[in-house]
């Protein structure tokens, strides 16, 4: 993908990839999974406020439409005690992710490097019951480090260190 911020990052015909805008943010809280829904809401979130501040507050954001149409948004954020070492990665997605599983998969790694792209290391939590984002951490090399709570949802830490770096 390269390390260029362009406009369209990645163009796979139907599925393309490109930098995120608050069109996006908007399209994809208003049709986000229901998963993805309960994880932001349990961090106290709404779906647009959790979009939002990903779009504001990331490094780089990309979102993957699929014929036009936003399916997900996923991004990096420096950590706060690790500016530049650590980044906090997350997706948020749509039900339509489902028609672009094959492209998702077979690119995923791209998607995390260009992501990850100088940091050592990446991870974040995501909540037990998120079964479709915990199956892709793990065919992404994803680690999962330790289970936590946020009120009374369990969660668990995952974590990948960078080779690019």
């Amino acid at each position: 993908m390269g390390n260029e911020l362009q406009s369209t990052i990645k163009d796979l015909g139907r599925t393309v990839v490109r930098r995120a805008n608050h069109k996006d943010v908007v399209w994809i809280s208003e049709h986000m999974r229901r998963d993805d829904i309960r994880e932001v809401m349990a961090v106290g979130k709404t779906p647009y406020e959790s979009l939002r501040g990903g779009l504001i507050k990331s490094v780089r954001c990309i979102t993957v439409e699929f014929d036009g149409t936003p399916v997900l948004m996923a991004g990096v954020v420096d950590d706060m005690d690790a500016p530049g070492i650590f980044g906090n990665i997350w997706v948020l997605a749509t039900d339509d992710l489902s028609k672009i599983r094959k492209d998702f998969l077979r690119h995923g790694h791209e998607v995390v490097d260009y992501l990850g792209h100088g940091y050592q290391h990446i991870g974040n939590g995501v909540a037990a019951f998120n079964k479709k984002h915990i199956r892709w951490l793990c065919w992404m090399g994803f680690r999962f480090y330790n289970q936590f709570k946020i009120g009374d949802v369990p969660f668990y830490s995952f974590g990948m260190m960078m080779n690019h770096v």
